[in-house]
Parts: structure tokens; sequence; C-alpha cells
């Protein structure tokens, strides 16, 4: 149907699902449109809410202290041999931190952001508002 230039609007709360058979999507809440675009560019490429995951070669206890003094760094966690915060940066930023974390002597082995699906993106940019 895309390719005759027609869609179908489907409303649903099991939005893995929908993931799974949409090419498009569009966020509304109490009648304004919150987000639209494509399942890649909304899951990929939101930077206002993206986890990032880092692995560090040595101790996770000095490290996570470092790391939490750093600009742009929330919500830290240890969880197992990683470390994990909150980063509204850009890519460009993100390379920056990296840059500023080796060079304070710090070894990286894994440095990602965290996967996001439809619906973590639907909970961080709505706020439960229901008329």
């Amino acid at each position: 149907m895309s390719r005759q230039g027609k869609g179908i609007l489907i409303s649903s709360h099991i939005l893995s699902e929908l993931s799974e058979i949409c090419t498009s999507t569009l966020i509304i809440e109490q009648g304004a449109m919150l987000k639209f675009g494509s399942i890649e560019e909304i899951t990929h490429h939101d930077v206002s809410h993206r986890r990032l995951i880092i692995k560090p070669l040595g101790g996770l206890e000095e490290f996570s202290n470092f790391m939490i003094l750093l600009p742009g760094v929330e919500n830290l966690v240890v969880n197992g041999k990683t470390v994990e915060f909150d980063f509204a940066g850009s890519d460009d930023e993100a390379y920056d931190l990296l840059k500023e974390i080796v060079a304070a002597g710090r070894k990286i082995i894994e440095f990602r952001f965290r996967q996001q699906n439809l619906e973590s993106v639907f909970m961080n940019i709505t706020k439960g508002e229901v008329q």
C-alpha cells in the first residue's frame, strides 16, 4: 500500500507488535503531535533520551566515581561489568565524552548506546496525560 501512497491508521497499546508491522509512526498525546517518522528514525535517532553503556577495563567503582563527575552523565548505575547512564548529548558530544575518558587514562573496551524500541521512546516522550 505504501507504494500506492496509502496508509492505515492503527491505534494500539501493544507497541512491540506495531514496530514489527509498521514502517512509520505518529505519537499523539492530548491531540498534540509529539513525534512522527519511520520506526528506524524514531528508535535510532532520538538523542533526547539515550542510555549510554560503557565497559571499562579495571575497577568499576573507581570508574563510576570518575564518570558521575562528568557533564551530561545522569542516573548512573553499575550493571554487571558495565556502567549505564542517561546521556542527552549528540553523537559529537558522545565522541567528545569518550575522548575525555580516554585522555584521563581510562581504558574502555565497550562504548555504545542502548538500543531503543518504540515503547521506550513512547514512554520517554509522553507524560501519561489522558482526556
